[in-house]
């Protein structure tokens, strides 16, 4: 597998630690510019970003440094970055699949049972 860090670089379960601390100042910084949040949105926030920027950096680098098109990114160059982009969008993200799941659900019958 090409996105298993080598042997010499931290990780947690496979995930590249730089992707979990990008992603989780990415996921403290939306958090707090964001008032109102309290505690439980700063830990949410921050687990959000954690996971999305541990999961899609890989992915999402590769094709940010194609993107870019400059001969001196590589994948690798531009991972903190995009990293850091996941975490900060990671909970916005969770927030409108959560909305479009619970708009889709059948809301219950209004007034019965009182």
């Amino acid at each position: 597998m090409a996105d298993v860090p080598p042997p010499g670089e931290p990780a947690l379960y496979g995930i590249k630690l730089a992707y979990l601390i990008a992603g989780a100042a990415g996921g403290i910084v939306r958090s707090l510019s964001k008032p109102g949040g309290g505690l439980i949105g700063l830990i949410s926030a921050t687990v959000a970003g954690m996971l999305l920027a541990g999961y899609l950096s890989p992915v999402v680098a590769v094709h940010a440094a194609r993107w870019m098109a400059s001969p001196d990114l590589t994948a690798a160059s531009v991972e903190g970055m995009v990293g850091f982009l996941l975490g900060l969008s990671g909970m916005t993200g969770v927030e409108v699949v959560i909305r479009r799941v619970f708009r889709r659900l059948p809301s219950p019958p209004s007034g019965e049972g009182r």
